[in-house]
């Protein structure tokens, strides 16, 4: 013979029992001692609910959200850098070439002499550049500068290089 099933009400406690079933008080003191819900509550109920509420759910988005932001930020941060860097890379190796040209061009009129050159800057918007070259007793120091403008900011790299003067011709 089967034994009938206890149906749970609003409150476990207002549950009807068949007569089978041990006395409520019993049945509550058992599992409280172990620190258990009784099996026809685990589902939840009025003294035992279960789940998550609104608020909690509210604040891990929360918490997710602000998480989330900062990651990002830092993310846009990084290509930011990585955009200046990779700028001034480019600026560096277009103003190199310039060099290797005005060194050509120096060393085929007989050394670099005082001056000051410009040009365009290829590759970057509004960019250009200058070279200076001052003469100084055993050497010339020439100041390379490369501007340009990246997202409405001006940027702008400078290299200096020297060049021995050339020898004293023997008469």
């Amino acid at each position: 013979m089967s034994r009938p099933l206890a149906v749970p009400s609003e409150s476990c406690c207002a549950m009807q029992r068949p007569s089978l079933v041990p006395p409520l008080a019993e049945h509550h003191a058992r599992f409280r001692s172990l620190n258990a819900c009784p099996p026809h509550t685990r589902f939840g109920s009025a003294q035992h609910p279960r789940g998550f509420t609104l608020l909690e759910v509210l604040l891990a988005m929360t918490i997710i959200v602000i998480g989330l932001t900062a990651v990002i930020g830092v993310n846009v941060t990084a290509l930011e850098a990585l955009r200046a860097s990779e700028d001034k890379v480019t600026a560096m190796m277009l103003l190199e070439g310039e060099l290797v040209l005005l060194r050509s061009q120096s060393a085929l009129q007989g050394g670099l002499n005082a001056g000051r050159w410009s040009g365009e800057l290829e590759g970057f918007k509004d960019g250009q550049w200058t070279a200076e070259a001052v003469e100084e007793t055993d050497s010339t120091a020439l100041t390379l500068q490369g501007r340009w403008s990246r997202s409405g900011r001006i940027r702008s790299v400078s290299f200096i290089t020297k060049t021995a003067a050339p020898p004293p011709e023997s008469p």
